[in-house]
């Protein structure tokens, strides 16, 4: 099974932050913590914190420093290509908790629409009808918060194995 990965934010602007990570290995283990914010890191959005349910004095006071979140995931993803569904949003916070860690990350993030879609070879909006239907699904199958780190990451895992059972 690939890997898959995904963060929670402090908001959704430029000056946001990861403020948890979630990350499956190979046999399908999900590791997840919360991160501590850097001292610049003052940017919260109410609606996000709705959203994620996490407030920012429980990640400030349960946070894991950035550079040991970084260590750990270069140890267990060192070498592999992770799998992501906002590869954009998500890189950014990979390199924003990265530069705060004073480390590079030793893995890269790839997005699993191009393997989905070729996983059920399909194109186009065939795969994209197909797509959206295993996605609903996927997000029925998995209980828990939406839109906590380790939950998304669950939703990626069960969404993999629905587009494998043809």
């Amino acid at each position: 099974m690939p890997c898959f990965l995904d963060f929670e934010a402090s908001s959704l602007s430029g000056d946001s932050y990861p403020i948890q990570v979630a990350w499956s290995d190979a046999r399908g283990h999900i590791e997840c913590h919360l991160i501590r914010p850097e001292a610049d890191w003052t940017d919260w959005d109410e609606h996000s914190e709705e959203a994620h349910g996490l407030e920012r004095e429980r990640v400030i006071s349960e946070g894991v420093e950035a550079e040991e979140i970084c260590r750990r995931m270069n140890a267990v993803l060192g070498g592999l290509t992770v799998l992501t569904d906002a590869l954009s949003m998500d890189r950014f916070w990979l390199l924003r908790l990265f530069e705060a860690g004073n480390r590079m990350p030793s893995f890269r993030l790839a997005d699993i629409t191009p393997l989905l879609q070729q996983r059920l070879s399909l194109k186009g909006e065939e795969a994209q009808a197909r797509i959206q239907a295993l996605q609903s699904r996927a997000w029925r199958n998995v209980p828990g918060h939406a839109h906590r780190a380790d939950h998304d990451v669950a939703y990626l895992m069960e969404l993999w194995r629905l587009s494998g059972e043809g």
